[in-house]
């Protein structure tokens, strides 16, 4: 099904109403919402440590084969535990899991996996406490990491932000070509990809970088747009939304869909006041 950017959270597929109520905790409320929700973090699995090499007391990723896993052991009402041994040609490593039976029953015996997670332990042997688990070949060697809430996790936000970038059409560049090609900057369709699924970190930086060259770009805009009058503000006026008239403030707010929440309200909040106006 192909969406738009203003089309809501619920329609995109695997959301739904209930999901969707979660995004709403995040201020996640249309695809473009869910797409300018960018990582805060990222995990690196594209270099993971053998097992005796893991720095202790770290956070890395260890890849290491999984030799033995435990019956759930119940500790108390609501929390369970599993022991988990996993080795490699330097050593083995215990790992500690908690309240993750579906984790554990999938994972098979003698079979590898990335393990990521704070390292302890001593210098003959390492543990982990709760580490995320990846099976091979991971999906993707950096994943992103976003602010999250109950019932949304990174890994399902990484699912819907694939689906919504497969089924969005394609959608005009805020800026032109020559701005792109003059700052060596990726395109928004590029740097949307690549924000959340870089190939390496080189790719997410220049991302990141364009998002923020464009915020300061409308900033800079909006400001240039007002004039030296002096005017009074009053409460009436943040009511009512004037007409742009700066052609560069045209331009973006021609772009509103494709244009970030704060990009928007940047427009908007710079825009001059005291003009004919329309209801916002």
């Amino acid at each position: 099904m192909a969406v738009e950017l203003t089309t809501s959270i619920q329609y995109l597929k695997g959301v739904g109403e209930k999901r969707a109520i979660s995004y709403g905790k995040l201020g996640i409320r249309t695809i473009r919402d869910l797409l300018y929700h960018f990582p805060r973090d990222y995990v690196d699995l594209s270099a993971p440590f053998t097992v005796m090499e893991a720095p202790v007391h770290e956070t890395c990723a260890v890849r290491a084969r999984l030799m033995h896993k435990s019956r759930e052991q119940r500790i108390r009402a609501g929390l369970s535990l599993f022991k988990l041994v996993a080795e490699d040609h330097t050593g083995a490593m215990d790992i500690t899991m908690f309240n993750t039976k579906y984790t554990v029953d999938a994972m098979e015996p003698d079979t590898e996996y990335i393990f990521y997670g704070k390292v302890g332990g001593s210098l003959l042997r390492r543990e982990m406490s709760a580490p995320a688990i990846y099976s091979l070949p991971s999906e993707q060697a950096i994943l992103p990491v976003y602010p999250q809430t109950a019932g949304i996790s990174s890994k399902m936000m990484r699912r819907h932000i694939a689906q919504a970038l497969a089924d969005l059409p394609e959608a005009p560049d805020p800026l032109d070509a020559s701005i792109r090609e003059r700052y060596d900057l990726p395109s928004w369709a590029d740097s949307m990809r690549t924000i959340h699924f870089p190939e390496d970190f080189a790719q997410a930086k220049a991302a990141r970088e364009r998002f923020i060259f464009e915020e300061l770009l409308v900033l800079c805009c909006a400001m240039a747009s007002l004039s030296s009058e002096s005017r009074e503000l009053t409460a009436a006026a943040t009511s009512v939304l004037p007409e742009p008239t700066s052609p560069w403030i045209s331009r973006f707010m021609g772009w509103g869909p494709v244009m970030s929440p704060m990009q928007s309200a940047m427009a908007r909040s710079c825009a001059p006041v005291g003009r004919k106006g329309r209801e916002s």
